[in-house]
């Protein structure tokens, strides 16, 4: 459960759904969401990978977008050499 930030106190689904609804209208604020509760990013991101987002209105395209903007963010921050998640995927962009 993340402790920083406008995102304290939201479980992983709830998490997700928010910073899904941030990136598209502001890329700094999802950048700071995610390196200010980075624990909770590692620890939720596996699940995320693996739940199914369209009955929250999220399409598989638009989570696989979410997924990828952490990943590179994750990957150019001091964690770069903790991969995110057990699934490795490949993003393309449409």
């Amino acid at each position: 459960m993340p402790g920083e930030f406008g995102l304290t106190g939201k479980g992983a689904k709830e998490l997700f759904l928010a910073l899904a609804r941030t990136l598209p209208y502001s890329a700094f604020d999802f950048s700071c969401e995610v390196a200010a509760n980075h624990l909770a990013v590692f620890l939720g991101f596996y699940f995320w990978e693996q739940s199914d987002v369209t009955t929250d209105g999220l399409d598989e395209a638009a989570r696989d977008e979410v997924l990828q903007a952490m990943r590179m963010h994750w990957s150019r921050g001091g964690r770069s050499s903790i991969p995110l998640g057990l699934v490795e995927r490949r993003y393309e962009r449409p």
